[in-house]
């Protein structure tokens, strides 16, 4: 489809992907998007070998909701944004910040066009926007930087989808592993395409191979992938065995208790500050009701978000109704 140039036809958003280069491979993003997908293919026939100690709850997570086919989407899609977010930084490199959020908004398009429904299009986007997360919580892990909260923060933002977040990353770093082998001819920028294409190599592997954490990425990255498989491996550890069990206990406040405590109405702030409360839980940082109260005092007056209401001396207790966009993540 997309060497007889029908998957543009459907997608035209992909078009703008072709010659939107990225750095040091004389690439683009179409030919990166092509391969993501070709190695979702392989990972969702090969977690068994990535991840045997859970296999059995990734596979209870693909089979529910079609997961597979709208991963398949994801690696389609995940990269979107980058055209529109690209420029160069004072260096001469080029830079994509923000792709993520807004290839959120393109997809989201996209699955609106497409008639998908609001769950499929909700995950499609949710993916797509939080694809880097793994990847940043690595990078922070080598820099020493990354902590247990923020583990525990990002899994109880995505709860099960972190597994396709997962499955997915690994797909998405395979695939820049291996652009020394293009996809198709389509795949190429024009200027390489259209002046006859490149000798075609045979690539590392084929669907059906196996997959480990020795064999993903390129030998030169060998460090690179063993570290980073193994480090996607102890978030589903952690998720798995340790922080799943817990998250189905009940939460020890409310919004009702926000509502009757600190007299707040109902907003978007309540749910960063359950989130907090619910993070310091999970991290045994706080164990009962009163130490989740206290936690909550603490993240509103640290945003200066404490005061009396001016009306309070008549009698009158004003409910305070903070900005959300003040409360810190």
């Amino acid at each position: 489809m997309c060497e007889a140039g029908i998957l543009m036809k459907l997608f035209p958003e992909l078009e703008l992907c072709r010659n939107c280069l990225l750095n040091d491979h004389g690439y683009d993003v179409l030919r990166h998007v092509m391969r993501t997908y070709e190695e979702i293919e392989i990972v969702l026939g090969n977690y068994a070998t990535l991840w045997p100690e859970y296999a059995e709850p990734i596979r209870s997570y693909l089979e529910h909701k079609d997961r597979k086919v709208l991963l398949k989407w994801v690696a389609l899609l995940h990269d979107v944004g980058k055209p529109a977010t690209r420029s160069l930084d004072p260096t001469g490199r080029l830079r994509f910040l923000g792709h993520e959020t807004k290839g959120a908004h393109i997809v989201r398009a996209l699955c609106l066009r497409l008639r998908m429904s609001v769950r499929e299009r909700s995950f499609i986007e949710s993916v797509v926007q939080n694809h880097l997360h793994p990847l940043l919580l690595f990078d922070a892990r080598q820099r020493g930087a990354l902590t247990a909260r923020g583990i525990i923060r990002f899994v109880t933002r995505h709860k099960d989808d972190i597994v396709g977040l997962l499955l997915h990353s690994v797909a998405d770093q395979r695939a820049k592993a291996y652009l020394s082998i293009p996809a198709c001819n389509a795949c190429q920028p024009r200027s390489h395409w259209q002046e006859g294409g490149p000798i075609y190599g045979k690539p590392a592997f084929q669907p059906g191979h196996n997959l480990s954490s020795e064999t993903v990425g390129h030998e030169s990255d060998e460090e690179f992938k063993k570290a980073f498989v193994e480090f996607l491996k102890e978030i589903l550890q952690r998720y798995f065995s340790d922080l799943k069990p817990t998250m189905t206990a009940s939460r020890l406040i409310t919004g009702k208790d926000l509502i009757e405590h600190f007299g707040l109405t109902p907003s978007e702030l309540f749910g960063k500050l359950l989130q907090s409360v619910e993070e310091a839980r999970l991290s045994q940082e706080i164990r009962t009701r009163e130490e989740a109260f206290e936690l909550v005092a603490k993240l509103l007056y640290s945003q200066k978000r404490m005061h009396r209401p001016k009306n309070a001396a008549r009698g009158g207790r004003r409910p305070y109704k903070p900005d959300v966009a003040e409360v810190s993540d």
